[in-house]
């Protein structure tokens, strides 16, 4: 029986190189064939490690956006970007980022990026030609995340409507670039009543949720079974060379069976009941030369 253990990844995003934070800081002095090459750079540098560890699901380490969650905003048509961000000293905490206008109904007519970015993985893990067997991976934060940082208001009344609004968006960053894959995503979201709502967005959008942490590590547990089964089921024997050697008893096998072709007045099918009457292997051989 095959094993099938938890495969390995990380979440998306992966430490920016030195070379490449410095590098952010003069790109007015880049072109666009030297912000290609520094972008190409840093994602083979991401591969690389995540590669060298062994992980079963790598990505680009999310080495050409701005942050998490702040590139889409870019991708975003109907709301107007803030003009400057309201902390200037030190980092910004989650809820101390200023956020945008909603001016309009939101889309994302060139998707969110993200097709781009796997294109870009693809060709650049091939490039390498490495022997490793792993899926690749595109990440996108999820609606309420995204809505986090847009202004409720005439369109869009709370922050529960911007995150129906954005779920589309996110669901299928490029509708003519990436088949329709179904979710393979499994949420779990505690505080009953408090949390209805968001269950509701989950179960629109075919997720499937789950009431406590344990019943969805035991759903979970259900759906490795099943792949472990249904890879159980497809195994098969290994294919015989076709250059091995035949055993002394294939040869007499073969040897009769030619004699008795040969002969009119044998019965090949009371010959074959004959030879193949309790046998294992030559059964095979058998069938395998009248056919």
């Amino acid at each position: 029986m095959n094993s099938c253990p938890l495969r390995t990844s990380v979440i998306g995003s992966y430490p920016f190189p030195g070379w490449l934070e410095f590098a952010t800081q003069q790109l007015d002095r880049f072109g666009s064939a030297d912000r290609a090459e520094a972008q190409d750079d840093a994602v083979i540098t991401a591969l690389h490690d995540q590669l060298a560890a062994g992980l079963d699901v790598v990505t680009d380490g999310e080495q050409t956006r701005f942050d998490f969650n702040l590139s889409f905003y870019g991708y975003i048509a109907g709301i107007e970007l803030e003009s400057s961000s309201p902390r200037h000293f030190g980092p910004p905490a989650h809820d101390q980022r200023g956020k945008h206008q909603v001016t309009g109904e939101l889309l994302a007519p060139r998707g969110l990026g993200a097709v781009e970015e796997f294109k870009r993985l693809s060709r650049l893990f091939h490039a390498g030609k490495s022997a490793a067997t792993v899926t690749l991976k595109a990440s996108v934060p999820g609606p309420y995340t995204l809505s986090g940082r847009l202004l409720p208001g005439a369109h869009y009344a709370d922050r529960w409507a911007l995150t129906e609004a954005l779920l589309p968006l996110v669901r299928r960053p490029s509708d003519s670039a990436l088949p329709a894959q179904p979710p393979r995503v499994l949420s779990c979201w505690l505080g009953d009543q408090a949390v209805a709502q968001a269950r509701h967005l989950f179960q629109d959008a075919g997720v499937a949720n789950f009431d406590t942490p344990e019943q969805a590590v035991d759903a979970f547990a259900m759906l490795q079974r099943y792949r472990s089964n249904q890879a159980e089921l497809s195994e098969a024997p290994p294919a015989v060379p076709s250059q091995a050697p035949l055993s002394p008893q294939a040869i007499e096998t073969i040897q009769a069976l030619v004699q008795a072709v040969a002969d009119e007045q044998v019965d090949l099918l009371a010959f074959e009941k004959d030879k193949i009457k309790g046998a294992v292997r030559t059964d095979f051989i058998l069938s395998a030369e009248i056919i």
